[in-house]
């Protein structure tokens, strides 16, 4: 893609981003996928596709769930030296996953 078009697509996603929350009810109920949606739209538009950018967007969410469980679990009568012990190690073992 000519850097022109490049960048007046990544502009009018970012306008996108900063403005439809704003305006549009549906979006703002369902913020988490329109910024999922205009993720992959950017990174598609900018062409920087790789196995590494996948594989970090697929065990983030997983890390930053099990920080929160834990907090619940800790909130449940868990010890919370147990959770997080529970937690490092299935991040431990996803980080080893080799793709």
């Amino acid at each position: 893609m000519s850097e022109p078009w490049l960048t007046g697509g990544l502009l009018v996603i970012m306008v996108l981003v900063l403005t439809l929350p704003f305006f549009s009810h549906r979006v703002e109920k369902q913020l988490e996928l329109f910024l999922f949606l205009i993720g992959i739209l950017s990174v598609t538009i900018s062409g920087l596709w790789s196995r590494h950018l996948v594989r970090e967007a697929l065990l983030d969410p997983i890390k930053i769930t099990l920080a929160i469980k834990s907090s619940e679990w800790a909130r449940v009568g868990v010890p919370l030296g147990l959770a997080l012990m529970i937690g490092c190690f299935v991040v431990l073992l996803l980080t080893q996953i080799r793709p």
